[in-house]
């Protein structure tokens, strides 16, 4: 099973959308000689098998965060472009205050 090695696995709901997936995956590879029927049948495997992914991450998510220490030091940060543009001193009082934890404006189970 997905993740069992961590001790954990998915709820029913997404392991239902893989279900799906893997029901419009089998009915796509049937439908091979009607190309427009097998595509519209993968599109079907594939929109359920992304919903399930996303489900998936989320859940695993509330599952392992929780567990980890929080590091009191770590930063967050993004890819910055256009910052040679940008006003240091504006950049450094508004950027940091939203992403970095220590800066007290956000949320401190970060």
């Amino acid at each position: 099973m997905l993740f069992s090695t961590e001790g954990w696995k998915p709820s029913r709901e997404p392991q239902a959308f893989l279900g799906l997936a893997e029901e419009y995956l089998a009915d796509a590879t049937q439908a091979l000689p009607d190309a427009h029927r097998c595509a519209e049948l993968s599109r079907q495997s594939l929109y359920y098998a992304l919903h399930a992914g996303e489900k998936i991450e989320l859940e695993r998510a509330r599952a392992t965060v929780p567990r980890n220490d929080r590091r009191p030091h770590c930063f967050l940060g993004c890819d910055i472009h256009a910052y040679f543009q940008m006003d240091v001193a504006l950049f450094l009082s508004r950027f940091t205050t939203v992403l970095t934890p220590l800066a007290g404006t956000a949320d401190p189970r970060i």
